[in-house]
């Protein structure tokens, strides 16, 4: 059970009430749900578009309204909208597993998002000032980058994800992370029960064959094989260099990416990028833990880059 436990734990950003407006909009592959809040205000006010971190199968399909309802009270309080968007399958509490499973996969993910805010800019809602804030967190940090480059919103902000290698990479790096808390005898065991490679020449191995078998009804690791095909060469180094907006980076000090994102945060200040830069003392990957206080953080920086007033 803890070994499951801290899987979810290293590769999930998810939210444990709020009020949000469903929608749907149409696409050649189907309907998107999404979910919109808006603050009670008076005068015009920007949205904030929050995207998520990674599904992972012991937890099951959920949808993207435990986050909303997390991000919710503060987000309204500041006088930002609040927008969410399923993945595909997702409608609530009816999710259709099949299909969640295969549109699952980050390059899916980025793709409804562009569809979102095209949407969005094109029918302009009422009280809104144009302006879009977009966050995302672990899985979603990267989807949030290079959905900042190509619309070019007002700021984008990464929580837990953000770094200068491949996914292949990380998570290596998170079950090298693994082993020590594992006594020596029980991580052989632990390594046959969950089909983990005991050294990198067999994780290579294991991520060339998903790559040629990406099957959604196969799982390694939380993820469907077709999940990882996509996921594993996936790396946002170019996309966060070539930010033209400003960017906020939070990080956890114990985090197994951290070191990771130090250096993507010097090669963007190198090159005179508008990137600032918070790394946690203490924490791990559990970014919205209140104990840590990211969303002050998050809100100190839009304060700085005027999108909001102080309160």
């Amino acid at each position: 059970m803890m070994f499951f436990l801290y899987i979810i734990y290293c590769i999930s950003f998810v939210a444990c009430s709020a009020n949000p407006v469903r929608y749907e909009l149409t696409t050649k592959q189907g309907n998107l749900v999404y979910y919109v809040e808006k603050p009670d205000e008076e005068k015009t006010y920007p949205f904030l578009i929050a995207i998520e971190g990674s599904y992972v199968n012991e937890v099951g399909p959920l949808t993207v309204l435990r986050l909303h309802e997390k991000l919710s009270s503060a987000i309204l309080a500041w006088g930002v909208g609040l927008i969410t968007l399923e993945r595909r399958g997702a409608d609530g509490k009816q999710i259709n597993t099949d299909l969640f499973h295969f549109y699952n996969t980050p390059s899916q993910r980025l793709t409804d998002h562009l569809y979102l805010v095209h949407h969005l800019r094109k029918n302009n809602p009422p009280g809104w000032n144009g302006k879009i804030i977009i966050l995302g967190g672990s899985e979603g940090g990267p989807i949030a980058i290079k959905l900042s480059r190509h619309v070019n919103p007002s700021v984008c902000i990464a929580l837990v994800g953000c770094g200068d290698q491949n996914f292949k990479e990380y998570i290596w790096n998170v079950i090298q992370q693994m082993r020590p808390l594992c006594y020596t005898w029980v991580w052989p065991l632990v390594c046959w029960w969950c089909s983990i490679p005991n050294n990198r020449s067999k994780y290579d191995i294991l991520c060339e064959m998903m790559k040629k078998n990406p099957d959604h009804k196969k799982w390694w690791f939380g993820q469907t094989f077709r999940y990882w095909a996509d996921a594993l060469d996936q790396c946002e180094v170019n996309d966060f260099l070539s930010l033209a907006c400003p960017c906020l980076v939070v990080s956890g000090s114990k985090d197994v990416g951290c070191s990771s994102t130090d250096r993507i945060v010097e090669r963007a200040k190198q090159l005179d990028k508008d990137v600032t830069y918070a790394c946690i003392e203490y924490m791990d990957h559990d970014v919205l833990n209140p104990q840590w206080g990211t969303l002050k953080i998050v809100q100190q920086f839009l304060e700085d880059n005027l999108l909001i007033t102080a309160r």
